[in-house]
């Protein structure tokens, strides 16, 4: 099944940049447009279906649960702690994927979650997994409507 979103993947990407490339030529342009440089929907789909898998057990992103009824904070929390306009696509990942990989205090940017929730237990996912779900975190701003239609779209089809 990998295998299947890979090969998909490769032909879409194949397609699209003969389109892109001929499109550039056409209008004599030099650069690709910035929309295209982002994820790609396969990519985000398996990012949210490993976030819903690994993360939301604790990190729920239902916006009408109780704080008495959270393990956790919610995952959009979690993003507003690491992120910032400032902060790059690569640190961000980084930072994310070395907490989740090694949970302390110390690294921690949340001490109100640690103190309300406690320290997040040291969880035994790839590292790979992490860090895409951190890269679909950086993309998507996980309290917007927008996100939780793309959410809610994804429950529906399970």
């Amino acid at each position: 099944m990998k295998k299947y979103y890979i090969n998909i993947g490769l032909i879409l990407s194949a397609v699209l940049f003969l389109i892109i490339f001929t499109s550039l030529k056409e209008n004599n342009k030099q650069s690709i447009p910035m929309a295209l440089e982002g994820p790609s929907i396969l990519q985000d789909d398996e990012a949210l279906q490993l976030m819903a898998t690994l993360c939301f057990t604790c990190h729920n992103p239902d916006m009408t649960t109780t704080h008495e009824q959270r393990l956790a904070p919610p995952m959009f929390k979690v993003r507003e702690h690491y992120y910032n306009d400032d902060v790059s696509r690569a640190d961000f990942i980084a930072k994310v994927t070395a907490f989740v990989q090694n949970p302390s205090k110390e690294a921690s940017r949340m001490p109100g979650a640690i103190r309300n929730f406690g320290l997040m237990p040291k969880p035994f996912f790839k590292e790979s997994d992490v860090k895409k779900i951190a890269a679909y975190m950086y993309d998507n701003d996980l309290s917007s409507e927008a996100w939780h239609v793309q959410w809610q779209k994804l429950q529906n089809k399970q």
